[in-house]
């Protein structure tokens, strides 16, 4: 039986999380896998309690953080030394980049000075900080630094999306043959909609064209780009229009701020983070996701099997689950005058709508849950 060590840096409940929860709890239920989930710091403990709940140890970690902290970060590695030693893994399967880092470097020295422990040392990127244009350029070179370091002690890198990968390549954050691509993956035997009425009803939408985005309210999403595109809309074209934001997050006060200082409260709604969000996503007639940053959205990959169509910026790996003008309009990222044309062409055009939709959902196959699991538990068993 192998024993596999997920270890994550924020229980915040975004792709990251979601991707350790599906593996996590699809591995547990293969015999000869034994599956326990280290987190770091964070209050959200809903998918969490989901894996207790399926018996699958999860583990909290006092010191591993998302910002830079030198006293956390050198405590973390004597924190992740213990706790290598008390789960004594074959795999160690690292996620984010903080922790990609200093889990990577402190499982080597759990190689070192365990004479019969041999873990294989695994990490997924999940949308490169270097992607990331809000960060300033000490951040950005001390991460670049971090992950060429990290990527020294690590055996295989898995990137969620091309576009990642060749990122990884560019700055040379580990050699070519280290990374493969796994995309993630829903399972879309379980990924039940409500249908349009009743996800309306619940959720009290009027007759207008209703727009959606199910993010994470970080700067990285974009949604202030989102929210001007419909603040320059002309009156009458705005009328017509209710944005509904479905998420949490440190940036939705101000987001909040400015929806009320340019009187755009009845046009733009704020509903808070939802359990199981995609299930209302067939409420809505249109999913725009205005990231600056991206890996490879879970939500974007709903949104397609949901049957929406879909604008979405040129990031990440967002262009390898829409193409352009085919399966749904990719925009310019930070561009909110490229994002409202599209929204004002789709909105006035039905047919373009409906048509986009459907060949996006022709191309859900690439996208299975059971792939990306598939996938990784054959990385899991090859010899290193």
């Amino acid at each position: 039986m192998k024993r596999v060590l997920y270890i994550i840096t924020q229980t915040h409940h975004g792709g990251a999380q979601k991707y350790v929860h599906d593996l996590a709890l699809n591995l547990s239920k293969r015999k000869n896998f034994d599956v326990t989930v280290a987190v770091g710091e964070g209050r959200d403990q809903s998918w969490m309690n989901d894996l207790s709940d399926s018996n699958i140890p999860v583990l909290r970690l006092n010191h591993v953080k998302r910002n830079l902290s030198p006293v956390h970060d050198i405590l973390s590695g004597f924190e992740l030394l213990k706790l290598y030693r008390k789960t004594k893994p074959d795999i160690i399967h690292l996620n984010s980049s903080k922790i990609g880092a200093t889990g990577a470097v402190t499982a080597w020295i759990y190689r070192l000075i365990s004479r019969k422990a041999n873990p294989k040392i695994i990490y997924t990127i999940h949308g490169l900080v270097l992607n990331d244009q809000s960060w300033s350029f000490i951040h950005k070179s001390y991460y670049r630094f971090a992950e060429w370091f990290g990527g020294l002690f690590k055996d295989s890198i898995i990137a969620v999306s091309e576009h990642d990968k060749q990122t990884a390549i560019k700055y040379a954050i580990a050699p070519k043959n280290k990374i493969l691509v796994i995309h993630n993956g829903i399972n879309t035997d379980q990924n039940q909609f409500l249908d349009r009425n009743g996800a309306r009803s619940k959720l009290g939408l009027d007759d207008r064209f209703t727009i959606v985005t199910i993010a994470g309210i970080y700067k990285t999403k974009g949604i202030m780009y989102a929210i001007k595109s419909i603040s320059i809309l002309n009156e009458e074209t705005r009328a017509k229009i209710h944005y509904v934001i479905i998420g949490d997050g440190p940036e939705r006060h101000s987001l909040e701020d400015y929806v009320k200082r340019h009187n755009l409260a009845n046009t733009i709604t704020f509903l808070g983070a939802k359990d199981n969000a995609r299930i209302y996503l067939k409420a809505f007639d249109l999913f725009v996701l205005s990231s600056i940053k991206e890996g490879l959205s879970y939500t974007l990959i709903e949104a397609v099997a949901s049957g929406l169509p879909i604008i979405a910026t040129d990031v990440g790996g967002n262009t390898e689950v829409i193409e352009n003008k085919k399966t749904g309009i990719i925009v310019p990222p930070q561009n909110h005058v490229a994002l409202a044309d599209a929204i004002t062409n789709l909105m006035q055009n039905e047919s373009l709508r409906l048509s986009l939709a459907e060949r996006a959902h022709k191309s859900m196959n690439r996208f299975s849950e059971k792939e990306m699991i598939d996938k990784t538990v054959s990385l899991y068993q090859e010899h290193r």
